[in-house]
């Protein structure tokens, strides 16, 4: 796999939900986070739409580090005027979100999941 020691590698993957109606439009608001070059150690940056429900849609992100991720949402956040610790997905595009769930895997050995804004950790089981 392209970005090298897996073990630190972090995925962020937002569950989200548009409000019905808004789907084209959070997709166009969107387009510049989808246009955005990736940062070096950042892996990918993809956005899913439902073949079912043309509502639900998955953002993914995965990068070789926490360090990548950090320099990406930094510069992410210069370009769209928002300060990476507000939450970007949540500032920035809230308006067209029904639902938004975040979920951060660090390094295979823990995730964090936060719907509405609160935190859920989950350790490995082994």
């Amino acid at each position: 796999m392209e970005g090298g020691d897996t073990r630190k590698m972090i995925t962020v993957v937002f569950r989200i939900k548009a409000k019905a109606g808004q789907e084209d439009e959070y997709i166009e608001a969107f387009r510049p986070v989808l246009r955005f070059p990736k940062d070096e150690g950042c892996i990918n940056h993809t956005l899913f739409r439902s073949q079912t429900d043309p509502c639900k849609f998955i953002f993914f992100e995965q990068f070789v580090d926490l360090n990548a991720r950090n320099l990406h949402r930094s510069r992410e956040g210069e370009m769209l005027g928002i300060p990476p610790e507000k939450g970007i997905m949540r500032t920035a595009f809230s308006q067209y979100f029904e639902e938004l769930e975040i979920v951060i895997v660090y390094a295979s050995d823990r995730a964090i999941v936060a719907k509405e804004g609160k935190p859920d950790y989950y350790d490995v089981v082994e």
